[in-house]
């Protein structure tokens, strides 16, 4: 009987075993197998210049590229103006120092600078295309902005220096193409070329004795407003110095540095063209 009972449990003892074993396995590899199940992958990230507008747009709008090709349009304007149109527009401070520096190597300088500007406005152009900046999306937003901040300055100009500028010249095509080739030429020149140069030169100098980069930025910012204000009284078609025109178009060269700064080199284009547009044309 005791051989009978030890045997029987044995057999039970496997058998509960092995069904224990069994069951244990099946429930580890069902579990095991339910453990292993792959989360779901997350969605592929979105190429560069997509997602939200506004997002995109201020982010966007500061790059340099896309600020050169926003100005393709006002280039095609002036130009169209000065062939075809065949206004005689003088050109500006900004434009004459430009092509004096190029005209003195002749015919082919005066080719060599709009071969130049139009490679930069193509090739920003391509380099957008390339990483896949939503240009159709902020192109539109680019041009409301610089109108945005003309708007706001233009008043601001005519408020206070109605009696301090001089007479300009009448008609709408006088005052639209005049403004556009001053936003263009006196932001390449002033903004683009001469604050970068001036930051780079001032952010050595204060590294070199220990002054944070903000006083160079802003050295800079100020000095080529500065500068900017003082071109409209040098040569001969230069308007005659006085102290107060000096420090309002010292103001405005500063507003204009800041927006080139912060808001990019396009922004600061449309900013100035249309600010012109509106003062010259209200103050008659």
């Amino acid at each position: 009987m005791g051989k009978e009972r030890g045997r029987t449990r044995g057999k039970g003892g496997k058998k509960a075993g092995n069904g224990g074993g069994r069951l244990a396995g099946k429930g580890r590899g069902k579990g095991g197998t339910k453990e292993k199940k792959k989360e779901p992958s997350p969605p592929p990230a979105a190429p560069a210049g997509e997602g939200s507008l506004l997002p995109a747009w201020f982010r966007h709008s500061h790059s340099l590229a896309v600020g050169c090709f926003c100005t393709l349009p006002l280039w095609a304007a002036y130009e169209w103006a000065r062939s075809a149109r065949g206004l005689a527009l003088p050109p500006n401070g900004a434009e004459a120092l430009l092509l004096w520096a190029f005209g003195s190597m002749g015919g082919p300088g005066l080719v060599l600078l709009r071969w130049m500007a139009g490679l930069l406005v193509i090739g920003s152009g391509l380099l957008l295309l390339e990483r896949r900046v939503p240009l159709l999306r902020i192109f539109p937003f680019v041009i409301l902005e610089g109108l945005v901040w003309g708007s706001l300055i233009g008043p601001l100009g005519l408020l206070f220096a109605r009696q301090l500028m001089p007479g300009s010249a009448r008609g709408w095509e006088a005052v639209l193409f005049r403004s556009v080739g001053a936003g263009l030429y006196e932001e390449l020149f002033f903004r683009l070329f001469l604050l970068s140069l001036l930051y780079l030169l001032f952010s050595r100098a204060f590294a070199f004795h220990g002054l944070p980069r903000a006083f160079a930025l802003g050295a800079a910012v100020v000095l080529s407003g500065f500068l900017f204000a003082l071109a409209h009284h040098l040569g001969p078609g230069g308007d005659p110095l006085s102290g107060r025109l000096l420090l309002f178009r010292t103001v405005m060269g500063v507003l204009l540095g800041l927006l080139f700064v912060f808001r990019g080199f396009g922004v600061a284009v449309y900013t100035h063209a249309w600010y012109d547009i509106l003062f010259f044309w209200f103050s008659g």
